[in-house]
């Protein structure tokens, strides 16, 4: 049987291509018009068929082979994406030449002239040619050849051959071949989805490949047609795999994600499925969202995009957990309440009624968590179609609220657990507040993963470390966290500490006066409702104190004891910081972070636990420090030494280190500079002092020096003594995290000093050569508006100037030689960068060493830095 495109009169090459480029300008158009993007998937599949069905029967070889005596069968076929007849803007089309015989000269010319005219329209084409047997043995040695033929689709040609094809395919497909093709795509999702789920892919997903995208519709099918035979969608309402209101919500999601991929192939100009950041912020313009409640366009864009792939993965999971059913007649495990376990799979007992009492089901998620248990398809599949006779808004007896909270402990078990209550729409039914953050992404690279996974990866964070999985790394976090006494309403806070984050306003403010109304409603006991009120009202202020504030100023660690009030709240504060950090993204939680909080927190408790005479922070005697010192040393020597260092570097600085400061400045002498390199390798980074005679600019050079090897700072102080000379301590580590400690990388350091301080190595040229051919100047990332804020109410003896900005090479370069050219002396820097947002705390004195109060000089300092600044990242209001 031979089938052609046209079944009349054959048109030439170049009437087809003239047709088919008519054909897509109206698709183009009907695209513009509304109508749906999968749809016009289908038109362009079909505009294509008829352009390779027509340049087929145009070809010469064609009409020579079907007259060849033997004739000899071919057939042409669409497969992959093409097969299924869907086709973006830029789809691969993949063809399949299938013949009886050796490949000779005359099909060789025949794909000729199919395929280049479409190379011609710039079309990526893929071809194979291949007999049935061959198609049988790749397709036993590859999965994906095995996929590509079932879903192959017959053009022109020899339709009898296809089917033989076909029946080969079915054959291998048949008992346990299904079921080896089943679980090696099931497998393959497993791996898809552990790459797909690294930070990097969260935040710009493949549209595709990703978690819940377009890959889980197609394995859907691939599997289904393999174990099933079905072809058709629609066909697994009938055969009841899924549901019918399981398929609607299915092709709604599908149809947003095509229509997203669509734009994205036609901004692109060629075949993309990533969503880059910048994809994400023009395809939110096409696709008509705009900024809300202080919501970007962008973010409202990624929301839905978010809930659109959840729901395909919901689905996606519940067919496959029916299409892996076990046989396996394993004994079931009665959990009490009507439950039982079987194969790790949670379910009603056996002659169970449904649950109808909301609390029961708080119970099967407990029970869930509790164990690790995945819950059982059946069950959540009749727990959905239960929520819609539900209320809006679900009351709190006791027995809720009881059960919720044993819920939060269990690590693991809790994040599965509360990622399946929001999945089928409960969660939302008891605090109502989680719906505007549901799906929602923070746009930067910064956080992995959307609002209300945050908040569950940070329940799970408590509860692991209360389980004691960090014992080893971090014994005292864990042994401060299985010594709260009201772990519950931390595990609460945990889970509600950025819900402000979903409405207008400063978040932890608006988010500790939702979390008022919603542990109300839950029947907390007051003290607990005014614990969390804290712990949400405060929960960035450990780290913000730790990170911008000078640790060896009295003041500061007095006003946070102050604020904290006591020690069970500094506990929670504490612990809450790290689940919360661990639980943002990789580059959030870091061994330097861990040193300030840690910190931070040591310095708190004396002053708690002592009173605020800061008894931790007397200075230590000259006879303390000589004996730490090695012999050569006398009393006057080092009374005379300390006379020279500040009350505050005294009693804020270790004294073991302040001998080591010493010995540091004795060896300087005659020297430009002397320096000593010390790892703290528990920490993950290195301490590099330098001490030299002062002068303006120099902590400049000394930071671009570090720059241009590459070196990232972590944090810098600057200690000037009264005689002029300056101990500069800089906290730094390579950007990857490694421990930079190698002898003659920091003597190639110091050798660049030289050069700098004698004239030799132009810093301002080398920096800015480096600014330009760096990559960061090219990646394109959401663009962080650059702000300078000034704080003179921060420290008594100096001005706290904050930048906040775009990293990239050789920033903190620019900001120094700024504060530079201001004439101000810079007396402690803390460096803290979140990916790709930075923000710089200087405190910073004029040259008389006063703290600067004029205004219009502090309007100039912010004028001034921002400057180099704005070139790189967009200037915000300044304040």
């Amino acid at each position: 049987m031979i089938a052609l495109a046209d079944h009349g009169m054959v048109k030439s090459p170049e009437k087809l291509l003239e047709q088919y480029r008519e054909n897509i300008r109206l698709i183009g158009q009907r695209m513009e018009q509304g109508v749906s993007a999968l749809l016009l998937a289908r038109e362009r599949a079909r505009a294509m068929d008829d352009l390779v069905r027509g340049l087929f029967a145009a070809s010469p070889a064609w009409a020579r082979w079907s007259a060849a005596s033997p004739p000899q069968r071919l057939c042409i076929a669409a497969v992959g994406g093409y097969g299924r007849e869907e086709l973006a803007p830029h789809s691969d089309v993949d063809l399949l030449f299938l013949h009886d015989g050796e490949v000779a000269e005359l099909i060789e010319e025949l794909t000729r002239s199919v395929v280049y005219p479409l190379w011609d329209l710039n079309i990526a084409i893929g071809y194979s040619h291949r007999t049935v047997k061959q198609c049988l043995e790749t397709a036993e040695a590859d999965v994906q050849v095995q996929t590509a033929l079932m879903e192959a689709r017959p053009l022109s040609g020899g339709f009898d051959l296809f089917r033989d094809m076909e029946r080969t395919i079915r054959n291998l497909l048949s008992g346990f071949g299904a079921r080896f093709y089943i679980r090696k795509i099931h497998q393959d999702n497993i791996q898809r989805y552990r790459h797909q789920s690294r930070p990097s892919c969260l935040v710009e997903p493949d549209l595709k490949e990703g978690v819940g995208g377009l890959r889980d519709y197609h394995t859907m099918l691939w599997t289904a047609r393999a174990a099933l035979g079905i072809r058709a969608p629609d066909e697994l309402v009938r055969m009841k795999i899924i549901s019918q209101q399981e398929s609607r919500d299915l092709m709604r999601s599908l149809a947003f994600l095509w229509e997203v991929r669509t734009h994205l192939h036609m901004i692109s100009a060629r075949k993309n499925d990533r969503l880059t950041f910048e994809a994400q912020d023009r395809i939110a313009r096409i696709m008509g969202f705009s900024a809300r409640d202080r919501t970007l366009s962008t973010e409202r864009f990624m929301q839905v995009y978010s809930l659109h792939t959840r729901n395909i993965h919901f689905i996606s999971e519940l067919f496959f957990q029916d299409m892996l059913k076990t046989e396996d007649k394993e004994r079931a495990g009665h959990l009490g309440h009507g439950l039982e376990v079987r194969n790790g799979w949670l379910n009603l007992s056996r002659g169970r009624i449904l649950p109808s009492d909301p609390v029961e089901w708080i119970r099967i998620f407990r029970k869930t968590a509790e164990g690790g248990f995945r819950i059982h398809r059946n069950l959540l599949r009749a727990f959905r179609d239960q929520l819609v006779s539900w209320p809006y808004e679900l009351p709190w007896p006791r027995a809720a609220h009881e059960e919720f909270l044993a819920m939060l402990a269990h690590g693991e078990g809790t994040l599965h657990a509360l990622s399946l209550m929001g999945c089928v729409g409960m969660l939302s039914r008891y605090i109502p507040e989680f719906e505007a953050i549901e799906g929602k992404p923070h746009y930067d690279t910064y956080h992995a993963f959307t609002l209300d996974m945050h908040l569950f990866y940070t329940v799970a964070e408590l509860g692991d470390l209360l389980a004691g999985k960090y014992k080893e790394e971090y014994s005292e976090l864990t042994r401060i966290m299985q010594g709260i006494p009201h772990i519950p309403w931390l595990l609460l806070a945990g889970l509600l500490h950025d819900i402000g984050k979903g409405v207008e306003g400063h978040h932890p403010a608006t988010g500790a006066e939702m979390a008022r109304s919603i542990t109300r409603r839950m029947g907390l006991e007051e003290e607990g409702v005014r614990t969390v009120d804290f712990l949400l009202a405060n929960h960035d202020q450990l780290v913000r104190t730790a990170q911008r504030r000078d640790m060896h100023d009295e003041r500061v660690i007095v006003n946070f004891a102050r604020l904290v009030g006591g020690r069970e709240r500094l506990d929670m504060l504490y612990c809450l910081a790290f689940a919360d950090l661990r639980a943002t993204g990789p580059t959030a939680w870091n061994p330097w972070k861990h040193v300030l909080l840690r910190e931070l927190y040591i310095k708190t408790v004396h002053v708690l636990e002592r009173g605020e005479e800061m008894t931790y922070g007397n200075e230590p005697s000259p006879e303390h420090i000589l004996n730490l010192l090695p012999p050569g040393f006398d009393r006057d020597e080092v009374e005379s030494a300390m006379l020279q260092m500040t009350p505050a570097y005294l009693r804020g600085t270790e004294p073991a280190v302040i001998a080591e400061h010493i010995q540091l400045k004795a060896r300087l002498k005659d020297e430009l500079f002397v320096w000593e390199i010390t790892p703290q390798s528990d920490e993950g980074f290195c301490q590099w002092s330098i001490c030299m005679r002062d002068e303006p600019g120099i902590f400049s050079i000394m930071a671009g020096v570090l720059s241009l090897n590459r070196v990232n700072i972590l944090g810098a102080q600057i200690h000037t003594r009264r005689n002029g000379i300056a101990l500069d301590v800089f906290h730094v580590n390579h950007p990857d995290g490694d421990i930079i400690y190698q002898k003659e990388f920091w003597e190639k350091v110091a050798r660049d000093l030289t050069d700098c301080l004698e004239g030799k190595l132009n810093l301002d040229m080398v920096m800015a050569q480096r600014s330009r051919t760096s990559p960061w100047a090219r990646r394109l990332t959401p663009r962080i508006k650059t702000r300078v804020q000034i704080d003179n109410q921060a420290s008594d003896f100096a001005t706290v100037v904050e930048v906040y900005t775009q990293d990239r090479i050789g920033l903190l370069y620019d900001i120094t030689r700024a504060f530079f050219h201001l004439g101000l002396d810079i007396h402690l820097a803390k460096v803290s960068t979140k990916d790709e947002e930075v923000l710089d705390v200087f405190y910073v004195r004029n040259l008389a060493g006063d703290k600067i109060t004029d205004p219009e000089v502090l309007e100039g300092i912010k004028k001034k830095i921002t400057e180099p600044l704005t070139a790189f990242g967009a200037s915000d209001n300044l304040s």
